[in-house]
């Protein structure tokens, strides 16, 4: 199992680009290798902690995501919006499937 770090894209049968993943989805070893035949080499468990970010760090990732942090402030805040979201995107994707 590997976690997407960036998004990554590909193409649909009229050419327009189109997106495939998102940071936080979780990918099979199959899905993992066909992301990154499509030019997405960043598809690999983050190597830094959550626990372990800045609070900017944070702010990105939210940014990044499409996690709405709404009123958080500090890191533990932070931290609990990233995880719930990316419950979230996980649930949403499995339910999809």
């Amino acid at each position: 199992m590997h976690t997407v770090k960036t998004r990554v894209y590909g193409v649909d049968k009229e050419g327009r680009k189109v997106l495939l993943h998102r940071p936080g989805d979780i990918l099979t070893d199959d899905d993992a290798k066909r992301a990154e035949s499509l030019g997405a080499p960043a598809v690999e468990t983050p190597a830094k902690a959550l626990g372990s970010m800045k609070l900017d760090e944070l702010r990105t990732i939210c940014e990044v995501e499409g996690i709405d942090p709404g009123d958080a402030n500090t890191r533990a805040e932070f931290r609990k919006k990233i995880e719930a979201g990316r419950e979230k995107r996980r649930s949403e994707s499995t339910n999809e499937r």
